[in-house]
């Protein structure tokens, strides 16, 4: 999986601490990375969605489990992954699908 090292996400969270919402992963050498799928292409910032998506999933608690739900493909997403879904679905959609996952629909 493509990913960020922690400069590389303070460079795109606009030179300041990436947001909380952010999943992190710890790589035993590597440090911090921050999964691409986060951020807009080009050097952009992270996509608000991500961010309430990652709130909803509870990331900074579970970071693994955030990432898996943004790489698994999902039924409600026509099989798309959730990462894959981002800018051709509604942010909405991915957010109730979310939501859906967090309390049991």
């Amino acid at each position: 999986m493509p990913a960020l090292s922690a400069a590389e996400a303070r460079v795109r969270s606009g030179g300041t601490a990436p947001p909380p919402e952010l999943i992190r992963l710890t790589h035993p050498e590597r440090g911090e990375r921050y999964p691409a799928f986060q951020f807009a292409p080009g050097g952009g910032a992270p996509y608000a969605v991500v961010l309430e998506v990652n709130r909803v999933l509870l990331a900074d608690a579970d970071p693994w489990g955030a990432a898996d739900w943004w790489l698994t493909a999902n039924a409600w997403l026509g099989d798309d992954t959730p990462a894959a879904a981002r800018g051709k679905r509604p942010d909405r959609e991915l957010v109730d699908v979310a939501v859906a996952l967090v309390e049991g629909d």
